[in-house]
């Protein structure tokens, strides 16, 4: 009997760290995180991941890209009247990102850390990418304005979309 209950544990046990490292609302709890974590998925990683998750589920991909394109056709004519954002490129008033997307910063929302939101533009002054980024590039979500030759680097990257990155620095 002591046996069977011993192994009935060890069975759920095992159950709710594979619940939690594999089901993606799971894994978004802060006992995911635990498990995560010991199941050795450092806190940016997390962070990364469930950025990305949270844009493929929410169907967010082409509502992100169009915003960008918006925002890259507004803004690139008037960018050298915009303030030069910290980590390069021109910012661009947070007003103009969607609130849904202000909340995937991980722990920095978490914070209520207030993402910049940066137009970059390549070498001819044309839009390259529209980035959201959270402590100076910490943690950040790059929409590029056609898809890149090379992904970006940082200590973690995950691609979305062909446009879409999220990058932890």
């Amino acid at each position: 009997m002591r046996r069977n209950r011993i192994i009935f544990t060890l069975l759920m046990v095992v159950g709710v760290v594979v619940a939690f490292a594999v089901i993606p609302l799971a894994r978004r709890t802060i006992p995911g995180h635990i498990v995560r974590w010991c199941l050795g998925e450092p806190g940016a990683t997390q962070d990364v991941n469930d950025a990305a998750d949270k844009i493929r589920s929410s169907g967010w991909e082409k509502d992100l890209t169009d915003m960008a394109d918006a925002l890259m056709v507004e803004f690139t004519p008037i960018a050298t009247n915009l303030p030069v954002a910290f980590m390069g490129g021109r910012s661009i008033p947070i007003e103009r990102l969607p609130a849904q997307y202000r909340q995937l910063g991980g722990i920095y929302s978490r914070l209520n850390v207030v993402p910049e939101l940066v137009l970059r533009q390549g070498q001819l002054g044309a839009p390259d990418q529209i980035v959201i980024d959270w402590a100076h590039m910490r943690h950040a979500i790059i929409i590029y304005a056609v898809p890149p030759h090379d992904s970006p680097t940082g200590f973690y990257v995950r691609k979305v979309s062909n446009r879409i990155y999220v990058v932890a620095d």
